[in-house]
């Protein structure tokens, strides 16, 4: 499963950044012992201002080109400054497995590039900007707390922005695993917490200088064990330089930033393959641009303010901004976007962009702010109190996007009082989760799917699942699956209620907020309402006012509304399948309808639900992991069917496609061994894409399929085994007769062991079954007792399944 959902993440480089860096404790030691005999890549001159910087460099050279590289970035400072002005494009260029443990200050200009990076490289240079310290002395009175004074002044020109942030790396582990190799100690209040919690640090003199560092560490001793620890403060760091139409490019930043961010820019910054550890407050700051396959990490706990990727006061290139293929891991918030309360952003787009939170330190998955027009295409939000958070601007749309675990809400829009909004939501997956109490009494005792509290915001939601689960067993009502101000239209979607014992779920549709919330404001029809736990569903509207209406069956709200007359309930809970009766393995993120009774319901009036996001991709492990995690793609869903006697059809379907070679379609008659039936060529892009096979074969009662594919670097993977049972064979179908019918049917059924007859309403509810006598291949069903209607009857024998519908 591994091998189809993590996919290249950034570039080759990445991987063989996790192989190759090999350093000891301090830069002096790292030249000492590197060779300029490795293999490793030169920089290629090129013409203008250009420098270049190496660890085998020298500062003696002129830094003008591959063959005469300048040893520290710093040493090129005073050349960078005096061609910066000149208007000419400037570029830094840093070779290869290269290692620059130095400050960098913004203030100073001597980031003042507008190419900042590698060219074509296969391995990264690593910028480290924090000051290893060496000599911690043990406080007096305790046995595990060291303190030092630090050497280097906390720049006091920004209070809201002063830190300090102290790692603790493993040296030996850093060698093959230099993400992993990292902990970043986290900050507390006061000298005594320190002093109980492994893993800390303490500050009391963050507003002045010079500043006192007590750390307790995670293990070790300082100076007499294998572990080093580094300090950064906002006067030692790495900060890039506010300037426009800067790239930077294949960087491992292992280090913290500001208000500037570890990289900064002005209007059209791209940041594409860089890898962000530790943060401090800002990772990257730009005025406008892109964001491409990258990956931030976070720094200490216990700082404030601490948001990953910022955009303000600009518009992007043509008008938008951009984030795509990154991912996100622990970082508290990962994206804001504003505009100092100037002029709005035109528009920002996310696609493939993936955010894992630490639930213990996580606020916003996605955020943004005085944006015109947001776009959230193939996104993953998982574990975040808030997954989407928006404030300002006029157009939302997230489609094939999912959200999950969101202990507030999944999705929480914020409109401007003064300015209609739109809010847009299409094949999108939500999945809250109601169980975490105090997140729960923090937020009004609910846990929300979709939030929409502002009249002037109208909200329209179609082709997605809203998943609300919660296990809480508190006195409160804890999960809300959408709260609408505005007017609000709901389509083809499938509403799950899944909470614990005496609950319900509040279906909130609408509620009193500056006049529109009522009935009338509402447009909801073609859904599925599934009963899966709990009491019930509670339609609302106007619950704030004297007009209230609760609504608990689907038929009231049906009649009192108007609403829904096309919708369906099923009530599962007494369904030993739950879910997965309905759904191939939702477990496993796959929501594809099976072939089921309540699934054949379900497809009558939501359309067949037929593109919903198929993928949960697993939370990445650093070097194992996210270095190889591009997006997670795979095969999202492998069906077949017996077309004849002697023809099946097999389809499939990936997702975020990428890296793919070829499929081979494998078939067996005894399910263990396999022989190829045919093969086609992969489509290979980043879409979702859809195949199909035609296998002719001899006559037979049943076939085993399998896909075999293979991804460009010849990696070999295997999709689960499906069985086809032929409805072509006189062994292997139900006859049903006579049908319409009055008192009783007879039903002509294979024979086997074991098996039984059920009758279903069409609502998939379980009305009656009919055991079968042993090897019998007729049985008679009285059936007097029932209504009149429409009925399904389905014969079963372990796994295997027949039916069909019948009217009396």
């Amino acid at each position: 499963m591994a091998s189809f959902l993590l996919r290249v993440f950034l570039l080759s480089s990445f991987i063989l950044l996790i192989h190759s860096f090999s350093y000891s404790n301090s830069k002096d030691n790292y030249e000492s012992n590197y060779s300029p005999n490795k293999n490793i890549d030169t920089i290629p001159s090129v013409g203008g201002n250009s420098f270049y910087v190496s660890n085998r460099g020298s500062d003696t050279n002129d830094g003008r080109s591959s063959a005469t590289p300048k040893l520290n970035i710093s040493s090129i400072e005073t050349l960078i400054s005096g061609t910066s002005t000149s208007g000419s494009a400037t570029s830094l260029n840093l070779e290869a497995n290269s290692i620059f443990r130095e400050q960098l200050d913004p203030v100073n200009g001597n980031l003042h590039v507008s190419s900042f990076g590698l060219k074509n490289p296969k391995r990264l240079a690593k910028i480290t900007g924090m000051d290893v310290i060496g000599d911690w002395l043990l406080v007096p009175n305790t046995n595990n707390v060291y303190g030092h004074l630090l050497k280097h002044f906390i720049d006091l020109s920004g209070p809201a922005y002063n830190y300090v942030m102290v790692a603790e790396i493993d040296t030996v582990l850093e060698q093959t695993h230099p993400i992993s190799a990292v902990k970043y100690l986290t900050l507390v209040s006061d000298l005594e917490k320190c002093k109980t919690v492994p893993g800390t640090y303490y500050t009391p003199d963050i507003t002045s200088n010079s500043a006192m560092v007590y750390i307790h560490p995670f293990k070790g001793i300082p100076g007499k064990s294998k572990f080093r620890y580094e300090v950064a403060t906002r006067n030692f760091n790495t900060n890039g330089y506010n300037i426009d139409n800067v790239t930077y490019e294949n960087l491992f930043l292992q280090t913290s930033g500001n208000g500037y961010g570890m990289l900064s820019g002005g209007k059209n910054t791209s940041i594409k393959n860089v890898i962000f550890q530790g943060g401090g407050t800002h990772h990257a700051v730009i005025k406008s641009g892109q964001i491409d396959s990258s990956l931030f990490l976070p720094g200490p706990k216990g700082l404030k303010d601490r948001i990953a990727a910022v955009f303000y006061s600009a518009e992007g290139k043509d008008g938008i901004n951009k984030v795509t293929n990154t991912i996100f891991l622990d970082v508290p918030n990962t994206l804001y976007t504003h505009t100092n309360g100037a002029v709005n952003h035109k528009s920002l787009l996310l696609d493939k962009v993936y955010a894992f939170a630490d639930t213990t330190d996580a606020m916003n998955g996605l955020s943004s702010n005085n944006t015109d027009s947001i776009e959230v295409n193939n996104c993953y939000v998982e574990g975040y109190p808030t997954g989407w958070w928006y404030g300002g601007g006029t157009k939302l749309t997230i489609k094939n996007s999912i959200f999950r675990k969101t202990s507030q809400s999944a999705i929480f829009p914020i409109s401007k009082l003064d300015v209609p909004g739109e809010l847009l939501i299409n094949n999108v997956l939500i999945e809250t989760n109601g169980n975490d109490n105090n997140q729960n009494l923090a937020n009004g005792a609910t846990a929300y799917g979709i939030r929409s509290i502002f009249p002037n915001l109208n909200v329209e939601v179609s082709n997605s699942i809203i998943h609300s689960f919660s296990t809480w067993h508190g006195p409160y009502q804890t999960v809300t699956t959408m709260q609408v101000a505005g007017l609000l239209k709901a389509h083809n979607n499938i509403y799950i209620c899944d909470v614990n014992d005496n609950n319900s779920i509040y279906m909130n549709f609408a509620f009193n907020s500056g006049g529109k919330g009522t009935a009338a404001n509402i447009s909801s029809n073609n859904n599925a309402f599934i009963l899966l736990r709990g009491t019930r569903f509670h339609w609302m509207v106007n619950p704030n006012n004297n007009n209230d209406q609760d609504i608990f069956t689907l038929s009231n709200w049906q009649l009192l509304t108007g609403q829904d007359k096309n919708s369906i309930f099923i009530d599962l809970r007494n369904n030993p399948l739950g879910l997965k009766a309905i759904f191939e393995d939702p477990d496993n993120g796959n929501w594809t309808l099976t072939h089921t009774l309540q699934a054949d319901s379900i497809r009558k009036v939501t359309a067949g639900m037929t593109n919903p996001p198929l993928f949960y991709p697993k939370r990445p492990l650093v070097e194992n992991d996210s270095i190889t995690f591009k997006t997670p793609g795979g095969l999202s869903t492998f069906i077949g069917s017996v077309r004849s006697e002697e023809e099946s059809l097999v389809q499939w379907r990936t997702f975020n496609e990428y890296g793919f070679s070829s499929f081979v379609i494998e078939y067996s008659l005894d399910g263990d061994h396999f022989m190829e039936a045919g093969s086609l060529k992969a489509v290979n892009n980043d879409q979702n894409n859809n195949y199909q096979f035609v296998h002719t074969h001899s006559a037979i009662d049943s076939i085993f399929y399998r896909l075999k594919y293979f991804t460009s670097d010849s990696s070999i993977s295997y999709s689960s085994v499906i069985k086809l049972l032929s409805d072509f064979s006189p062994e292997f179908k139900i006859t049903i007769y006579p049908n319409p019918f009055q008192q009783t049917i007879t039903v002509q059924h294979p024979r086997r062991n074991n098996s039984e007859i059920r009758i279903y309403d069409y609502a998939g509810r379980l009305l009656h079954i009919i055991a079968v006598q042993s090897r019998s291949s007729k049985t008679l069903a009285s059936l007097s007792h029932l209504p009149s209607g429409r009925y399904f009857v389905q014969w079963t024998s372990g796994k295997e399944k027949l039916s069909d519908t019948i009217v009396k």
